[in-house]
Order: structure tokens, then sequence, then C-alpha cells
């Protein structure tokens, strides 16, 4: 891999600044033909159904797929929505590029030399087929029928990692047929930027996406038949951020799919009282290190509540990040796939 050096790599370096990274994924998920089947979203790892939790770059927010090119905003330029894949995580950009070099592995992840490397166009994206074979191998498959359901829970890393999110099916199971962006059955709630301080790390988080009744799912991994993915994804201006979920259809002998939660979806924050505005540092925490942009920061300030019982929350997240710092600080690049 070609690194720049000297003058060049510092103005490469600066020129690129910000810090800015994904929020939301889905850490579980099961269909309506079998609730005890359970997957969760392409790139992941189960690690994120344990706790406790941050909300800063490493390692919460290294696994969420994000659905634009680059993947990380860098210096105000325009970024283009990717309408079909399965998006870019960091923990990729790791395995693929900072793992297998010596040099970079010295460095830590806020470093601008990992910093440079993330903000910059990578060429590549999730690779579907390889994630697909490791949950088919592992049978993390949710089971589906058509008309039925797939439910998700929603891991929110820090504040724009909230709803409304919306899903699109691929009925090829390959992430390049996606189809347009559909309404969700069940939702969890956020502003217009997908932002809710009061939602972070809770457990409750679900949405579900109901299946088309002429639902044919066509794909095929291994000995697998009848695969299809959904890929569900939220607003927020920095994403947008979710993950690809895949299911098999189940033709035969399936039970009438049960009726799910009914939600009334609106795309504007829900918070309990009683509420009060968030400090500095717990807006820091809330954002994970994010720099957002300056229209949204402005609102944020001006329409954001915070929970009193979410207080607690982002004292356990800033004590969190405290000690992925310090081991970042003292092991450098560490090891968490």
């Amino acid at each position: 891999m070609y690194l720049p050096t000297g003058t060049s790599a510092v103005i490469a370096f600066l020129s690129c600044a910000s810090s800015i990274y994904g929020h939301a994924l889905i850490a579980d998920a099961y269909g309506n033909a079998n609730e005890k089947v359970r997957s969760r979203g392409l790139g992941t790892t189960s690690w994120y159904n344990k706790g406790p939790y941050g909300t800063d770059l490493h390692p919460w927010q290294t696994e969420v797929s994000i659905f634009a090119s680059s993947a990380i905003p860098c210096c105000h330029k325009p970024r283009k929505y990717q309408p079909q894949g399965c998006g870019l995580n960091l923990g990729l950009v790791w395995r693929k590029e900072i793992r297998p070099s010596a040099w970079l592995m010295l460095h830590g992840w806020h470093s601008p030399t990992i910093q440079n490397l993330f903000q910059a166009q990578r060429g590549y994206s999730l690779d579907v087929k390889e994630e697909v074979n490791k949950f088919v191998g592992t049978n993390m498959v949710a089971q589906v029928t058509a008309g039925g359901w797939l439910r998700m829970r929603v891991h929110q890393v820090n504040a724009d990692g909230a709803g409304p999110f919306m899903c699109k099916l691929d009925h090829t199971g390959i992430g390049n047929a996606f189809g347009p962006l559909q309404n969700l059955k069940e939702n969890i709630h956020g502003d217009k930027h997908s932002i809710n301080l009061g939602t972070i790390h809770k457990g409750n988080l679900w949405i579900t996406y109901v299946l088309p009744t002429d639902l044919r799912c066509t794909g095929s991994y291994g000995n697998m038949k009848n695969i299809c993915l959904i890929r569900c994804e939220n607003k927020a201006a920095n994403g947008p951020f979710g993950s690809c979920v895949l299911v098999q259809q189940i033709v035969t002998n399936v039970p009438e799919p049960k009726l799910v939660p009914k939600l009334v979806v609106t795309p504007k924050p829900a918070v309990p009282a009683p509420v009060r505005p968030p400090t500095k540092e717990e807006l820091s925490v809330a954002l994970g290190g994010e720099v957002l942009p300056k229209t949204v920061t402005v609102y944020l300030k001006e329409q954001q509540k915070i929970p009193a019982e979410e207080k607690e929350v982002l004292a356990e997240a800033e004590k969190a990040n405290e000690e992925a710092a310090k081991d970042d600080e003292n092991v450098a690049m560490l090891d968490y796939y």
C-alpha cells in the first residue's frame, strides 16, 4: 500500500482533520418463521450484545456500516450515497490495511495517520459473499415467510444512531439489487437527523420490517437456498448508518405470521420526563467524539433535552471511553476481532 511521506503527508493529514464516525448497528434479529433462529448485521460480532458500552471510536463504532462514500466525511467535501452494497465499516479497514502493516500498527486509533486513512476513499466495501458464508456456516440466518416480518434490535452507539429507520430488500441475496427504501411497521424515535440523546445504549430499541406477500428469495449459499438480504439505515447527516441482515424464506409448513407490536412512528424525539439540557460534558460523550455539521449542532443544542435517567448511562459510557483510550495509548492498535 502506498503511503505519502514528508510534507505531502503532513498536508494530507491536516486536510482531513475532522473526526466523524458511525453510530448504530443491528445487534440481534429474528423472523416470524422461527423466533429461535437469531441473526445480526453483516460485519458485526456478538461483542455488541455484551457491556459495558462506550460511545467513542474504538472499539464501539468500528462495526457500524456506513452507506456513503467516502465513509468518513472530510474537509466539507460532498459525499455520494451508496444505494447498493452493505456499506463499509472501520473494522474492515483495520483488517485489510492496518493489521497487515507493522508500521500502521504502531499508531493509535486517534492518530493523524490512522484518521487520514479512515477519511480517504477506500475503493472497497464489505464483502457480502464472505460475510454471508460466515453466517450460513454458523446457522445464523433469520427465517421469514412471504407476508411475514423481520424484527431487529438496534444498538445505538451514540447520539446520531437513533431512528427513524427505513429498510429495503434484495431478493437475490447478493447485495447489488436492493429495491426502494420502505417504511417500517415498528420503528425507533429520532429527529430529522436521527439524533436522540434519550435512547443511547437502551436495550429495547426494536424495528420491524414487513416482508412483501409476493416475496421470492432466490439467493443460494452452500446448501442454503431461498436467501434474501435486508438493509436498514437511518437518516444521520454523517451516515446513513445501519446494517444488512441475512434472511431465508421458508415456504412450507409455517404458521401464519403473528402480529407485531403496533407503534405510531413519528420522526421526532420521544423523551420521557423529567428532562433538562445536557451539560457540555454529557453532550461530548453522547456524540462519541464526533464533529457534526454546524447546522446539525445548532439544531441539537436548540431541540434536544436529556432524560434524567440517561445521566447514569452517559457517565458509564464516559468511563468506558476513558478506559479504552488508556488501552489505545498503551498498546496502540488493539485486536478486537
